[in-house]
């Protein structure tokens, strides 16, 4: 290996040691693992290669404490300052890993996990993700998009810091999906696609009884103000702030979803 390859190795390493040792110190209940070319070495390539592995926070809410992703955001910003490696991380909960609907990965996937990832830091929660195969396209769609607005939720203070115009389309992607959500949601359960966001919400409200649809509707009427969206969003304390929000919007009606249908329908695993 040249000189210069082993340096950008070397930096790889840091970062892994840095981070693990940090989130270590503050989130021991977090687990933390990676898998691929990194652990096993097959078709590495420094200064290419990126760093694949994940979070899964330990909490009986699908709802995570903002708090808490702040800090492991603020960290994760803090430690690629000094590596310079790129990652791709996702940010997952053990409800949703376990449950499966929401968890945009499948059965072969979770299995490979359980027999190649590395847990560098944490308890090791990934026995516990359930991937499922045949989901209703709607469904799997809803899986993706809650995954990006995670991630960029994870990633937002390094986004932030070292690619804005990235940052600015991955929060103004992640409000719009938010917006959206409801119209998956009532699909998924009844196969009616109501396109009005407002209209979408009604009915959700109606098909689950309680459900707090206000950071929705908050995000929604962000997006129709363009002028209001262009100032927030150069903000970074205010887009993070709206980011977060979008983000807490998508797990509320996630959660208050999982909680209102316990059992995976025939519907949504894709057979009716």
């Amino acid at each position: 290996m040249r000189e210069d390859e082993l340096l950008r190795r070397e930096n790889y390493e840091a970062f892994l040691e840095e981070f693990k040792e940090r989130l270590g110190e503050g989130h021991l209940d977090v687990c933390f693992y990676v898998y691929g070319s990194i652990y096993d070495g097959k078709e590495f390539v420094p200064g290419i290669s990126d760093i694949d592995g994940g979070l899964i926070l330990d909490s009986d809410r699908v709802v995570l404490d903002k708090g808490k992703l702040k800090d492991i955001s603020e960290i994760l910003a803090d430690s690629l300052r000094r590596s310079r490696v790129d990652i791709q991380f996702n940010l997952l909960d053990r409800i949703t890993g376990n449950d499966g609907r929401f968890l945009s990965y499948t059965c072969d996937f979770t299995e490979f996990l359980r027999n190649s990832a590395q847990v560098l830091s944490g308890p090791d929660f990934i026995s516990q993700l359930n991937g499922l195969d045949y989901k209703l396209g709607v469904l799997n769609a809803a899986a993706f998009n809650f995954r990006r607005i995670r991630n960029t939720s994870l990633c937002a203070y390094n986004l932030f810091e070292n690619n804005h115009p990235k940052f600015l389309d991955s929060t103004i992607e992640s409000l719009k999906l938010t917006a959206k959500f409801p119209i998956k949601l009532v699909y998924i359960r009844t196969g009616e696609l109501i396109l009005s966001r407002s209209h979408s919400r009604e009915r959700l409200s109606g098909l689950i009884e309680g459900i707090d649809l206000s950071g929705a509707k908050e995000v929604s009427e962000l997006i129709r103000n363009p002028r209001k969206l262009h100032r927030e969003m150069n903000n970074k304390y205010k887009a993070i702030e709206w980011l977060y929000l979008a983000l807490d919007s998508c797990e509320t009606m996630v959660e208050a979803y999982l909680r209102e249908f316990p059992d995976i329908s025939e519907r949504e695993i894709g057979r009716n």
